[in-house]
């Protein structure tokens, strides 16, 4: 018999910037949403526990203003509507799952990476020490709005890394900055797709 999937995982954007906030800060943010969670559970039909005021401090500086807070929120079915974050429907059994993975939740650690992309804000996350190249380009190559394939590179000094794909992140050191730059089958374009990521990182 095939194993079940969980009910509820967030996707791995999601993870990866989470894994961005210093441990106590992170520990922190999914200590507020369990809090949230648990009282929709224990309550699920009181409307009061399924908005928040997204302009409250304690929204605004445990869980919105950390990296990833707004991606979980999103993940777990929240939508903003004006100043609330409201949740909809959501059933019991996602509700424990979520719970269960705020539990259980082992940020990824080791390098954190800012990948500039031709179009739209970079992308930030983080990656273990022994993940590599390849596992950053598909990374990027899901998560960016022009979609697959993507070479990476650095900007300074300026070098595109298509040829190391198994080499492990952590020749690049605990935080460095990236360009993610389309494969292109023509050579003329591809060049001018990287000399223009290369001008929008370095400035």
């Amino acid at each position: 018999m095939a194993a079940r999937a969980p009910a509820w995982l967030p996707d791995e954007r999601t993870r990866r910037t989470l894994s961005l906030n210093k441990e106590e800060d992170l520990r922190d943010t999914l200590a507020l949403v369990k809090t949230i969670l648990s009282k929709i559970v224990e309550a699920p039909e009181e409307k009061k526990f399924r908005r928040l005021r997204a302009s409250s401090r304690a929204v605004q500086t445990r869980l919105l203003g950390r990296p990833g807070g707004r991606e979980l929120l999103k993940e777990l079915g929240a939508k903003s509507r004006d100043d609330a974050v409201e949740f909809g429907g959501a059933d019991a059994a996602t509700l424990a799952a979520a719970l269960a993975w705020c539990d259980a939740f082992a940020p990824t650690t080791g390098v954190e990476l800012k990948i500039s992309l031709p179009r739209g804000p970079a992308l930030r996350a983080a990656f273990g020490k022994d993940e590599t190249l390849r596992d950053a380009t598909a990374f990027v190559d899901a998560c960016a709005p022009s979609g697959a394939p993507h070479v990476l590179g650095t900007a300074r000094p300026p070098e595109k890394f298509e040829d190391r794909l198994d080499r492990t992140l952590d020749f690049l050191g605990p935080r460095a900055a990236l360009v993610a730059t389309p494969a292109a089958a023509d050579p003329a374009a591809g060049e001018k797709a990287v000399d223009a990521a290369r001008q929008k990182a370095l400035r």
